[in-house]
C-alpha cells in the first residue's frame, strides 16, 4: 500500500515539474552504453559558491557536480555523463523542447530559453541521495525543519522553501518526507 501511495505522490510531483504538452512529438531515448563516450570536463570544485539558490551535489565523472536551477544543462551534462534515459517533448510554456535526463537516483528537467536548455527541476527518485543539508526521502518533517527552519510555504502536502530564484519542495505524508525536488522560479511563474 505504501509503495502505491509513493507512486501516486511521485506522479503528482512529476506533474508539477513537467511543463510539456501532451503531444505526439515525443522522443524517448534509452541510453546505450556502447554509444561514444561523453566529453570529459574540467573539475567543478569551488563552483558551489558561485551558484545561487539551493544547490544539489551529484556524483559526476570526475567528482562532485554542483547543480542548481536556471543554469545551462549542457555544461552539467558534460560533467555527469550520459543519462540512463532521455526524454523530450514540445514545450507548452516555452518555445522549443522540454527535456528530461534520468539518472540512477534523480532526474533533471530543462526548459528552452534563448537556444539554451536551462534546468527547471531536479527530482529525487529514491532515498539513496541527499540534499546538501543532509535530507533524504524517508526522513521526518522535524528533521526538515531542523535543517531548513520553518520559513516555508505550505501547498497541500508540499512544503516549499525559497532561496534567490530557486525553490526546494518536500512532500510530507504522515510526518515523513516522501518526495524532494528543486525547481526554478520559471516553473513557479508558469504554475500561477
Amino acid at each position: 500500500m505504501k509503495k502505491k501511495i509513493f507512486t501516486v505522490l511521485s506522479a503528482v510531483v512529476l506533474s508539477i515539474c513537467l511543463t510539456a504538452c501532451g503531444s505526439n512529438d515525443v522522443k524517448v531515448i534509452e541510453n546505450n552504453k556502447d554509444d561514444k563516450a561523453s566529453e570529459s570536463s574540467t573539475d567543478n570544485s569551488g563552483e558551489t559558491s558561485k551558484l545561487k539558490g539551493y544547490v544539489f551535489e551529484a556524483d559526476g565523472q570526475n567528482g562532485k557536480v554542483s547543480i542548481t536551477t536556471e543554469i545551462e544543462m549542457n555544461d552539467i551534462l558534460k560533467q555527469l555523463g550520459d543519462p540512463d534515459n532521455y526524454f523530450e517533448a514540445e514545450s507548452c510554456a516555452f518555445k522549443g523542447l522540454d527535456k528530461t535526463y534520468t539518472y540512477s537516483h534523480y532526474e533533471i528537467q530543462t526548459y528552452p530559453e534563448d537556444k539554451k536548455d536551462l534546468i527547471s527541476c531536479i527530482l529525487f527518485k529514491d532515498d539513496m541521495i541527499k540534499t546538501a543539508e543532509g535530507l533524504s526521502i524517508g526522513m521526518t518533517k522535524d528533521q526538515m525543519e531542523e535543517a531548513y527552519g520553518t520559513d516555508y510555504e505550505q501547498k497541500g502536502a508540499m512544503y516549499v522553501y525559497k532561496k534567490d530564484s530557486s525553490f526546494l519542495g518536500f512532500i510530507i505524508q504522515d510526518n515523513i518526507i516522501s518526495s524532494i525536488q528543486y525547481f526554478s522560479d520559471a516553473l513557479e511563474q508558469q504554475q500561477n
